[in-house]
């Protein structure tokens, strides 16, 4: 079966279990489940990451997961990661073979960015 007609069915199935379903997945509780799912999914694909980047930072060596950054290696990271969805996002770091993403610790993230000129704001803090 060609992706074209995966994606088709897929759809369609969806458009349908949507429709039977729609109150439930309307309902308060059903929206905070799903929201507890996808967390928990994120936060799996997150340590799988960690783990295969080395659970520390490239810079430093600092290994608290909850100040490690994904960062990518030449720069260009906000326009990657605006062109698709978080779950595509994770996906495609775990999977890469390039070597493209490493994991900075917070401090060595701002300061390579500083480094190298990739601010988003016009006027970074401190000018």
């Amino acid at each position: 079966m060609s992706l074209e007609r995966t994606k088709a069915v897929w759809r369609k199935a969806t458009k349908k279990y949507t429709a039977k379903n729609k109150a439930k997945m309307e309902s308060p509780d059903y929206q905070t489940l799903r929201r507890g799912w996808e967390k928990d999914y994120r936060d799996r694909k997150r340590t799988e990451i960690n783990a295969k980047l080395g659970n520390q930072c490239a810079r430093c060596g600092f290994t608290n997961p909850l100040a490690l950054c994904i960062d990518h290696v030449n720069g260009g990271g906000v326009a990657e990661r605006t062109s698709m969805s978080q779950k595509t996002f994770l996906n495609k770091v775990l999977n890469d073979t390039t070597g493209m993403y490493q994991l900075l610790c917070a401090n060595c993230n701002l300061i390579k960015r500083h480094e190298r000129d990739e601010f988003w704001r016009k006027y970074p803090c401190g000018t």
